[in-house]
């Protein structure tokens, strides 16, 4: 047995690892669950952006903060930067492979908040370009910095991939200097036109290309260091590389560097310094020996390597290929090599220099321009059905560069932790160093490791249960730790690092960041929200899950998960205060909070109270009442607003019915060997 896109069967059985072996038909009009098509809904009606959010006094305070109201800032950041990066994953990771159910399939999908690129679609690497259905998480990706229109090198943070059989949104330009395909739901960057300054992002169905937008093309690598302007040593090697063939010769004798047809105008460029060995009608050829033996590179981003190119060496390079073109006595480059198009292509555009070109006479002829825009009235915008494979990928800035039908532009992403990278980047003194040290911390690392290794066994149990390596059992088993590990994970840990940055907000210091993680809160209770109603339908809608929601081993380890969320947060307070405590909130007050949260959690989910699971006492007073203005709680009302329905509609198992009998048996028999010792 194995996964597939698309199920046998019209109805699937099951939520999960249905005998299907995978979602079908997404039709909407009669849903298993309705409340899982309400969670859908809602989370639809929920999308933001964070540059909706005005940053400016947090800008203006940032620098003022104390030493212990900063070290309690940057901590919390960074490590919501980390639990966000898990869960911006662990849905489509783990759950989406195992789904069987279309309204559940778009719940798992949409918590992800997802947007894709359709096939063919390129990304820039620092290796080049590559097909965005090759990039893995070791990939370095060029991404797109909005705040400075710079780009910088990154790995991915999450890999998307998605089948779609819908329409999708072409963008196109009328002179040929842009074109992209994607969802509808893909994040599409645009520049305000009146000042070109004010750069913000849009979903592709609600973006209309207008006179008053204009669409990036480009970026520019940031110079970090002194740069010495090309010799001519330097022009020759790129003459020689961009126009010249290598051909190896016996032993004993120099290689020769040959320029064939059109590019015999070479040897006037390289005069200076050499004379050719050797004219003939077709080619010319020079001897690679003296100043001309190391002057010839395979590709010219072996001379320059992309992860080296900044913004000065592409006008040093742009130079230099102005010379070829003059030489030549044509309008533009014409080059006989595909793949030294596509590096003068790539080194240009990490130079905020735009670069498009088109086959001819054999070869390719290049248009290159200095505009790193294009006018959103040049823009049209049509609606094309797809059938295939959507792609697309998540960067810390939310925006990347892209290739499509060899145009290169920059397209956009969000989640959860490019709003961090937002607040960062708009408050922060140094947010490259906050950014780059995310995992020094060893609290950090502690609470990641406690998470991944139950959505990593589930990723497992279902690729298993797919190749017939284990029991279904097994798979449901590992699918049911890790919602628990998700329903702790978002209903515990995000609260003392939110509470934090909500006294920020109440004491009027850094308004931008409060509001930014209200909205973030306000997505974390729907998802608790959607943990919350799987974990009351499964058991009633799938024997499997009832079994092994009842096995002993497996209540055992439910508590595990939340004993380790709640001590962990427990440490992670302690960290935070390291310096001191800030506007009179401190450790003590911290802890209590979470004590009167996880108090209310456990018994939601009929754990043993605190006490017994934690040995610290339960709290049932609220001790910063506040805060229920900030996390969307009613006063006494300690759960999130989750938007849950206890009367669901299909998959109850009836009792009076011959499937209850045999579900009754089987609990007494896992109890029965549970208390043999043998659990199973």
């Amino acid at each position: 047995m194995t996964g597939t896109v698309f199920g046998k069967e019209l109805f699937p059985k099951t939520l999960f690892l249905d005998r299907s072996q995978g979602a079908t038909v997404q039709r909407f009009d009669n849903p298993r669950y309705k409340v899982i098509l309400d969670l859908f809904t809602m989370q639809l009606e929920k999308i933001w952006r964070p540059e909706e959010i005005d940053m400016t006094t947090d800008r203006t305070n940032f620098p003022l903060l104390t030493k212990a109201e900063e070290h309690v800032v940057i901590s919390n950041i960074k490590r919501q930067i980390l639990l966000d990066s898990i869960m911006g994953r662990a849905p489509t990771a783990v759950f989406n492979p195992a789904v069987a159910d279309p309204s559940l399939e778009c719940v798992v999908q949409t918590w992800s908040l997802f947007e894709c690129l359709a096939e063919g679609t390129e990304v820039l690497t620092d290796k080049g370009w590559i097909d965005i259905k090759d990039v893995t998480m070791e990939t370095m990706v060029a991404q797109y910095r909005s705040i400075n229109r710079g780009l910088y090198w990154t790995l991915p943070e999450k890999i998307h991939v998605y089948d779609k059989d819908e329409e999708l949104i072409r963008f196109k330009s009328a002179d040929g200097r842009f074109e992209q395909f994607v969802t509808k739901n893909h994040r599409m960057p645009f520049i305000s036109a009146p000042n070109a300054e004010l750069i913000g992002f849009t979903l592709a169905d609600d973006f209309t290309p207008s006179e008053s937008v204009l669409l990036p093309l480009t970026g520019a690598a940031v110079d970090d260091e002194d740069f010495e302007d090309f010799d001519m040593t330097d022009s020759i090697k790129i003459y020689a590389t961009v126009l010249g063939y290598k051909l190896n010769t016996s032993e004993g004798l120099p290689d020769e560097l040959h320029f064939y047809g059109k590019n015999k105008y070479a040897a006037s460029l390289i005069g200076p310094v050499a004379q050719p060995s050797y004219i003939f009608d077709d080619r010319i050829e020079f001897e690679l020996e003296g100043v001309m033996q190391d002057v010839y590179y395979n590709r010219l981003t072996n001379l320059f390597p992309l992860s080296s190119m900044t913004y000065m060496k592409g006008y040093q390079l742009l130079g230099v290929i102005k010379n070829m073109i003059e030489a030549s006595g044509r309008d533009n480059l014409w080059v006989e090599r595909k793949d030294i198009a596509d590096d003068i292509q790539a080194l240009l555009f990490v130079s905020g220099i735009h670069v498009v070109y088109k086959e001819e006479d054999g070869g390719y002829v290049l248009d290159i321009s200095i505009d790193d825009t294009v006018d959103g009235d040049k823009i049209e915008k049509t609606y094309e059905q797809y059938k295939g494979k959507v792609y697309c990928l998540t960067v810390p800035t939310g925006a990347f560069v892209v290739r499509y039908k060899g145009i290169p532009s920059i397209t956009g992403n969000c989640l959860h932790s490019f709003s961090y990278t937002h607040i960062i980047q708009q408050s922060f003194v140094n947010p490259k160093e906050t950014l780059d040290t995310v995992m020094d911390i060893q609290e950090i690392v502690q609470c990641k490791d406690s998470i991944c290794k139950y959505y990593d066994e589930a990723i497992q149990k279902v690729q298993d249960y797919y190749e017939g390596r284990c029991e279904r059992i097994d798979a449901v088993r590992a699918i049911w730790l890790a919602l628990h590990t998700a329903n702790a994970l978002e209903s515990i840990r995000f609260q003392v690092s939110f509470a934090c940055s909500f006294i920020f907000g109440q004491m009027g210091k850094l308004p931008g960041l409060a509001r930014i993680i209200k909205l973030i809160n306000r997505d974390e209770n729907i998802h608790v929200a959607i943990t919350n109603n799987l974990l009351s339908i499964l058991p009633i809608d799938d024997l499997d899950f009832m079994v092994v929601s009842e096995e002993k081993s497996v209540k055992k380890e439910v508590e595990n998960i939340w004993r380790d969320a709640i001590m962990e947060e427990f440490e992670w307070c302690k960290y935070l205060f390291k310096e001191g405590e800030i506007f009179a909130f401190n450790q003590s007050i911290l802890e209590e909070y979470l004590r009167y949260l996880a108090t209310a959690r456990l018994k939601r989910y009929n754990l043993p109270p605190l006490e017994e699971l934690c040995g610290i006492p339960s709290a049932f007073r609220n001790p910063i009442p506040w805060i229920t203005a900030w996390n969307g709680e009613e006063k006494e009302q300690v759960a999130p607003q989750e938007a849950e329905k206890t009367d669901y509609e299909r998959g109850i198992i009836d009792k009076s019915s011959a499937d209850y009998g045999r579900v009754l048996n089987a609990l007494i028999e896992y109890d029965n060997d549970n208390n043999n010792g043998d659990n199973k």
